[in-house]
């Protein structure tokens, strides 16, 4: 499908001023809407910052976290950027769709975003056109387990942090429809190994959904997606980095050990982020 036609085929199925949609989509994935609508909407998120901070803390208190993670994050875009170029791209479930922006500026013939959420897309429409890249991206609202989009599209996809909010099988079946054969898939994801991250989810339910809470990945999801995909690799990431939260300046030395923790079998299950790239079957 030539570029132009597949962006006609997209504006097509974009259900982005849609509410019947909305009404007819299952309980869970409203409740995603829901809950991601509020994350998303920046206007609430600075407002809460500056005159609630116990509010916000609730709902965005895991940010401090992320903001240790540069080294898997680097390792994700690195992979972007080597793949990219010249390439039809998905940002999956693409939030606030930073990769698909990302891809563009690395090349890619287009950076396409799906998500669910309409406040995300905007937000993503938005942050393209600030970055030069409006002509060379396209975000549009959708199911991302029922895409619309035909067979053999995307010669790339990223799924950052999204696999948990869907029925794994669904998204796994769905993504090796739209991915072109021997096409590539990098995946970002929490483990739901570590008993003491499980104790955080615990404590900070408004977070995230209850679906969400209780369906982070494991192990047993990389066997299931062997059915679609052959697994090229799997890195393991964040342990001691965490405590980099509460004492900065020691965040390369958590790193630094980080690295060797991830290489010890069993241990490396303790990691709170494991990545894993695949190749699709034909």
């Amino acid at each position: 499908m030539e570029l132009n036609e597949l962006r006609q085929y997209l504006k097509a199925v974009d259900r982005y001023s849609d509410s019947d949609w909305v009404k007819q989509l299952s309980f869970r994935k409203k409740e995603e809407i829901e809950l991601h609508d509020q994350k998303k909407d920046r206007d609430r998120r600075k407002s809460l910052k500056s005159s609630d901070e116990s509010i916000y803390k609730r709902y965005f208190g895991s940010i401090k976290f992320y903001e240790q993670t540069s080294i898997s994050k680097n390792y994700v875009n690195n992979w972007i950027e080597k793949h990219a170029p010249g390439k039809v791209f998905l940002d999956y479930a693409c939030g606030n769709g930073k990769h698909a922006i990302k891809a563009a500026k690395s090349g890619a013939s287009i950076g396409i975003g799906i998500d669910i959420t309409a406040k995300a897309i905007h937000n993503a429409k938005i942050d393209a056109k600030e970055e030069g890249v409006e002509e060379s991206t396209f975000f549009l609202v959708g199911d991302a387990e029922h895409t619309e989009i035909p067979d053999n599209t995307f010669d790339l996809v990223i799924c950052d942090g999204v696999l948990h909010h869907m029925k794994v099988e669904n998204a796994f079946k769905e993504l090796h429809r739209i991915l072109k054969p021997e096409g590539r898939l990098m995946a970002y994801e929490s483990l739901n190994y570590n008993p003491v991250i499980s104790l955080y989810r615990k404590f900070t339910p408004l977070q995230r959904t209850h679906w969400e809470s209780e369906h982070i990945l494991s192990l047993k999801d990389i066997k299931n997606a062997n059915e679609y995909f052959n697994v090229i690799e799997i890195k393991y990431w964040h342990f001691t980095s965490l405590l980099g939260t509460f004492i900065k300046p020691l965040l390369p030395v958590f790193n630094m050990f980080d690295r060797i923790i991830s290489k010890i079998p069993l241990l490396q299950l303790m990691a709170w982020v494991f990545t894993f790239e695949l190749k699709n079957k034909n």
